[in-house]
């Protein structure tokens, strides 16, 4: 299940213009925040079973992550990270 995972975009932002911090946009074909058993609502994907987050860095450099809610598209992560992060971000595809 934890196997299909696939990231899709990733870049850098600056925490407080002076800390380089990693980003990501992944999708997957299970929810994150849904697990079997424990939650009486189906898991949170699109019509062809893929949900999208955004994976954020830390800045204290101890390799913590911070993983968004789950997202229905592409567009709708990517707006999501634009407008979460403080500043812009560098990125590649």
């Amino acid at each position: 299940m934890f196997d299909n995972i696939e990231t899709l975009q990733q870049g850098t932002w600056s925490y407080d213009r002076h800390v380089a911090c990693g980003v990501r946009i992944i999708v997957q074909d299970w929810d994150y925040h849904s697990e079997k058993g424990y939650d009486e609502d189906p898991p949170n994907l699109n019509d062809v079973g893929e949900g999208f987050c955004v994976v954020y860095e830390t800045s204290t450099g101890n390799d913590s992550m911070f993983r968004s809610r789950t997202c229905l598209s592409l567009d709708e992560a990517i707006e999501l990270a634009e407008n979460t992060i403080p500043g812009p971000i560098d990125g590649s595809s």
